[in-house]
């Protein structure tokens, strides 16, 4: 059911007009409720200073369609608060409005980290499968998902395998949907919101660090197997430094830094080979 409400707006900042804008549960509960202490304060503040915010909406089969300020609009109903709002032209079908929302939240930072990471998933897995599906069969291919992975990542400040273990997690939720949420195409309803929780993401981390992942026949590598020698051979420096006094000696640290360029050139072959990136 889709509640609606009239309210004066300026288009072109000439001529006002009546706008019926409507709000569409499914895209009004994609996102955390407010919590009463802010509800409270927001609702004050706004009966201080009114509503300074413009609302956005789109069209979507010829109706407005409300995309953000639920709980801002619901306040200032309350509180007969005028308000006014802005239109998101390129926004046109029900699935781009929930893409633009929640782009519009992890901009704002507005969600759980269990609902970012989702999200995040939610995007690589879009990813892929606009680049054709499982690419694994060629090194080529293997690239290009190494690629959207990091690329990705570096949009939201996160590593290639943190948005690798976030599609992981992804996939989980997706696939315990109701069938309600799988037409939305997110977790909408309440107890498919429950999914979107840390004990889940913990599960679904656990189990993936539980199972040996093989790619090309090869378990996944351990960077322990190079680290532990690597550490050994920096101390064997250290010790026979010691023992003649010339653990800072000029040869010294020549060995040190060839042994850091070694360590670098190994760790950009391993993210080169596996796709993803070595922790420091």
């Amino acid at each position: 059911m889709v509640e609606t409400a009239t309210c004066a707006v300026n288009h072109s900042g000439a001529h006002a007009a009546e706008l019926i804008v409507q709000r569409d549960p499914d895209l009004e509960n994609l996102l955390p409720a407010l919590p009463e202490d802010d509800r409270a304060a927001l609702a004050e503040k706004l009966g201080e200073e009114g509503c300074w915010q413009e609302f956005p909406y789109c069209i979507i089969d010829g109706e407005a369609i409300q995309l953000g300020g639920h709980h801002r609009r619901t306040l200032c109903d309350e509180s007969s608060v005028r308000y006014g709002w802005r239109l998101i032209p390129h926004v046109k079908t029900k699935g781009q409005a929930i893409e633009w929302i929640v782009a519009d939240a992890l901009a704002q930072r507005k969600l759980t980290p269990e609902q970012i990471g989702y999200y995040r998933g939610r995007e690589y897995l879009q990813s892929k499968h606009d680049q054709g599906g499982n690419r694994k069969s060629s090194a080529q291919n293997e690239h290009l998902i190494g690629s959207t992975a990091e690329k990705i990542g570096k949009k939201h400040h996160v590593s290639a395998a943190t948005i690798r273990r976030d599609a992981q997690f992804a996939a989980q939720v997706d696939s315990r949907l109701c069938d309600r949420c799988k037409r939305i195409g997110v977790p909408a309803c309440e107890t498919c919101k429950k999914l979107l929780s840390q004990s889940v993401k913990k599960s679904v981390q656990k189990k993936s660090k539980a199972r040996l992942r093989r790619t090309t026949g090869n378990v996944k590598w351990d960077q322990k197997w190079f680290d532990r020698p690597f550490g050994e051979l920096l101390r064997v420096i250290d010790t026979f430094g010691n023992a003649f006094g010339r653990k800072e000696s000029r040869a010294a640290n020549a060995l040190r830094t060839q042994l850091g360029e070694y360590k670098k050139s190994f760790d950009e072959w391993v993210k080169e080979t596996t796709g993803e990136a070595v922790p420091q």
